[in-house]
């Protein structure tokens, strides 16, 4: 069985600046960037993940996002307490 994690995705976001300030400009490609790095590296590594927004769900870009990343917006809860 793969080892799965679970990602804050905007406490991480806000954590590489390249991506907050991304985020300040265009939310949606900031997202899509993140998933991207976390699909490479779960690739890579052998591993699942699962990414959680804070908010309701957005489109996301079906060709960036392999199987093994999950994306889940916690509506009405925060990231935290999901």
């Amino acid at each position: 069985m793969l080892p799965h994690f679970i990602i804050d995705g905007y406490n991480v976001i806000h954590a590489i600046p390249s991506l907050k300030k991304l985020l300040a400009h265009d939310g949606s490609q900031a997202r899509e960037q993140f998933g991207y790095v976390v699909s490479r590296l779960t690739y890579r590594k052998k591993i699942r993940c699962t990414i959680v927004f804070d908010g309701v769900g957005r489109r996301q870009s079906s060709n960036i996002i392999p199987l093994a990343v999950h994306i889940v917006y916690s509506s009405p809860q925060s990231a935290d307490t999901k």
